[in-house]
């Protein structure tokens, strides 16, 4: 560290504040590459933005790297002693000391707010490897979960900090701020960002007593749309994705074999009702994300799934039915027409008519 601050010493400090796509790469471990001038929205009860406000208002570029060498040194000089990374240490709440995000230095935590120094954790395990003093680790626990655990463990997270559950539902309100405050190049790195989040929480979904508050987010994902268009499409069709795939396709990498606990009645039950919301004929939403739902709620291949196409059929009926005058109704457009007999087909089909 001596020789980092000796070095430094020769390069003039820029007045300048800190880029902030530098800041918000680096705080948030994104690659998004953000719009350059545009004002970050910050609120106070944001974890995220309040962190990048300070960053961006108090360290100069140099300030910043000294920091993050600071950070990956102690990381490293841990995989030296023989520590593998621990994902789980943020969650342990009851080992943190000092507001510190995490036990260790060998989680992944934000960059510019990481542990520069070794945390109980490190002390407990060096102790224990190399016969130290026993009152690091005697009659005490700590959270661990290293490299696979990610992917089926959900208090096992990178760049998390305090209670999973409620730091990924924040991060994915917030993102959705980010979007409309034109930080995201795309609706498809937005898409990409939003289904890592998604992912992490359907990992509580039938695991531990979380799992209620994890599966109604999801569902308010799913249903939930914005008051003009595209409204909120990608938002729906991730949420779609998540509930229904086996595996988290983002976090697979971590550990092949992963797989998603399964819904209960209750919850597929509830999954087709939030499919069938996206699909009625209303004349407002946009065809493939209708489209979506409906090939979504046949391939469920089960008794709810068939009963909201069913309901989602008669609706069609009923849009499309003689008035009691006689007068018959507006014929439907063309895509609709396709997307109705699609529903049609899939109803004969399972039920026999």
């Amino acid at each position: 560290m001596a020789a980092i601050q000796e070095t430094l010493k020769g390069v003039e400090p820029k007045p300048r504040r800190i880029n902030r796509g530098f800041v918000m790469r680096l705080g948030t471990q994104t690659s998004l590459d953000f719009n350059p001038g545009c004002e970050y929205p910050i609120e106070d009860e944001n974890i995220l933005a309040a962190k990048a406000s300070l960053d961006v208002t108090t360290l100069t570029d140099d300030q910043a790297m000294e920091r993050i060498v600071r950070e990956v040194i102690p990381h490293e000089i841990g995989h030296t002693l023989g520590l593998r990374h621990n994902f789980k240490a943020s969650a342990d709440v009851k080992n943190l000391t000092d507001g510190a995000p995490s036990t260790t230095v060998m989680d992944y935590q934000n960059s510019l707010a990481s542990l520069t120094e070794p945390g109980p954790y490190d002390y407990a395990a060096i102790a224990y490897a190399y016969d130290g003093d026993k009152s690091l680790y005697e009659g005490k626990s700590f959270f661990f979960a290293t490299d696979g655990s990610n992917a089926v463990d959900p208090l096992s997270n990178q760049f998390d900090e305090g209670d999973p559950l409620t730091y990924y539902t924040g991060r994915y309100a917030h993102f959705a701020k980010l979007r409309d405050a034109g930080f995201f190049p795309s609706l498809a790195s937005y898409g990409r960002a939003q289904r890592r989040t998604l992912e992490v929480i359907r990992k509580f979904v039938n695991r531990g007593e979380q799992s209620k508050a994890a599966f109604d987010f999801l569902l308010k994902a799913l249903t939930e749309k914005s008051p003009t268009p595209p409204f909120s499409a990608i938002e729906r069709l991730q949420a779609m994705l998540v509930l229904t795939e086996p595996a988290p396709a983002g976090l697979a990498r971590f550990n092949p074999r992963a797989q998603y606990q399964s819904l209960d009645d209750a919850e597929e039950a509830a999954l087709a009702q939030g499919l069938v919301t996206n699909v009625v004929p209303d004349g407002k939403d946009i065809f493939e994300v209708r489209l979506a739902m409906v090939e979504t709620l046949k391939a469920r291949n089960n008794i709810y799934g068939y009963k909201a196409l069913e309901a989602i059929s008669k609706a069609y009926d009923k849009a499309t039915a003689q008035g009691a005058d006689g007068a018959q109704a507006k014929p439907l457009p063309p895509r609709e027409q396709e997307l109705a007999l699609r529903i049609k087909q899939a109803v004969s089909a399972y039920f026999n008519k």
